[in-house]
């Protein structure tokens, strides 16, 4: 009987169903918010497919859907607590990230990073070889209105000089007003992505070769290979390559959003320029 009902959970439609039931309600219960898996498939014993995930957080509001998600990994590296894909694929994700009033990231919350068990460290949580195909990023993240702005009037003064940049969108919600940045067609290829570690490391990410469209400033970033990191409100990165449509360079820099307008502080070395990729700089 044991064995009849494994196969049926392991190779049979309606299994792959019933395991998606089980993993949406075991999701949920060891994560913040709602997790919903449409179907569960895959050996167990080094890899699963799960198809047509979504994740809202604890307000209800959606932080991610994906079409199929396929990991591969070392059982006893699980079974250490330690969460290391040696890879994965994501088709089509189409991720919110939102920065909180408590200056935490919705992410962050969902999956508990940076808390760990009382007085003890963060867990090593790892993806190897990710590769993404077609992914939407949506940032909402705080603006303000200049110091100069002290009345309503002289905010919406503010509020409306902001929006009318090409690109700008400035949304009014729950936690405030959010400045949108849509990254979209993003196709990649990341050998390593840490995203907790017991020492406390920031997220830190390598890219071996990627593509993206940006809102807002208006970026078509055809190739990229680089290095980066984040902690708190800032992105360091060191770029060992990267396309524009007509400009090839290297360098690195910081981009800061603290309260107030997002900052860039780039070193970069340009050969071609073709000055058309950066009508956006002002």
């Amino acid at each position: 009987a044991i064995a009849g009902t494994l196969t049926m959970l392991l190779y049979t439609e309606a299994g792959h169903l019933a395991l998606g039931r089980v993993a949406s309600r075991e999701l949920s219960g060891m994560f913040r918010g709602r997790f919903e898996v449409a179907r569960v498939s895959g050996s167990f014993l080094n890899g699963i497919e799960l198809q047509q995930v979504s994740i809202h957080d604890t307000l209800g509001e959606p932080f991610a859907e994906v079409d199929r998600i396929e990991v591969h990994y070392r059982l006893p590296e699980l079974l250490a607590s330690r969460i290391v894909f040696s890879s994965a694929e994501l088709d089509h994700p189409r991720i919110r990230i939102v920065k909180r009033k408590n200056g935490r990231l919705n992410h962050q919350e969902i999956f508990r990073l940076g808390e760990g068990p009382p007085g003890g460290p963060s867990p090593l949580v790892e993806v190897r070889n990710l590769r993404i195909r077609n992914g939407e990023i949506e940032l909402r993240l705080p603006w303000y209105p200049p110091d100069t702005a002290r009345t309503a009037a002289t905010v919406g003064v503010a509020l409306a000089e902001e929006r009318a940049r090409p690109g700008r969108v400035i949304l009014e919600t729950p936690e405030g007003l959010r400045r949108v940045v849509r990254l979209d067609s993003l196709t990649g290829r990341l050998p390593r992505v840490r995203i907790s570690s017991p020492d406390g490391s920031p997220l830190t990410f390598d890219v071996d070769s990627l593509r993206v469209r940006v809102s807002d400033p208006a970026i078509t970033l055809v190739d990229l290979a680089a290095h980066a990191w984040t902690r708190g409100d800032s992105l360091a990165f060191t770029a060992h390559r990267a396309a524009l449509p007509h400009s090839r360079m290297t360098g690195g820099g910081v981009i800061t959003w603290p309260r107030g307008p997002v900052l860039y502080d780039f070193t970069l070395n340009v050969d071609p320029l073709d000055l058309t990729d950066l009508y956006w700089v002002s």
